[in-house]
């Protein structure tokens, strides 16, 4: 058995995430947004960043583009912070509105948004962000055929 100690922040978004796979959209929500504002105020940037990505993710899950949209927005204007490289940080957004797009039904315009997620997701070197491409390439190839559903974000609160 392992035990793992978590901090307020991580704690936080861990219980924003199980209560978005349990459909309690309302309380993912707080959660976030809880776990959101402890980062920032501790200086947590890569954190903080992340709260905006699983914010976009619920709001996409709740059918709200628009606020999912204007979460990644905000991310975008705070993205020189972090320290990625810039087709790293360009590349986590493109592939969260690559997942808009497939939930507005918009496959061309996901398609467009392709390239950029998987770069970004290579040039971090991150598995889980490539597998979550892949599924996206998969709901592009099938789009149209046995519908499309709610595409989700990696690591997903």
């Amino acid at each position: 058995m392992r035990i793992v100690l978590l901090g307020p922040v991580e704690g936080q978004s861990r219980l924003a995430a199980e209560r978005r796979r349990s459909g309690d959209l309302d309380g993912a929500l707080r959660d976030i947004e809880a776990a959101r504002q402890q980062a920032a105020e501790r200086g947590l940037r890569r954190m903080e960043a992340e709260m905006r990505l699983c914010l976009a993710g619920v709001h996409r899950a709740s059918g709200d583009l628009g606020r999912a949209e204007e979460a990644l927005d905000r991310l975008e204007a705070v993205a020189h912070r972090l320290p990625y490289p810039p087709e790293v940080s360009r590349g986590v957004t493109a592939g969260n509105r690559m997942a808009n797009r497939l939930a507005e039904g918009a496959a061309g315009a996901a398609r467009e948004l392709l390239p950029a997620a998987v770069r970004g997701h290579l040039a971090l070197g991150n598995a889980d962000g490539l597998a979550w491409g892949v599924e996206l390439e998969a709901r592009l190839l099938t789009h149209g055929q046995a519908g499309h559903g709610q595409a989700g974000q990696p690591g997903g609160a």
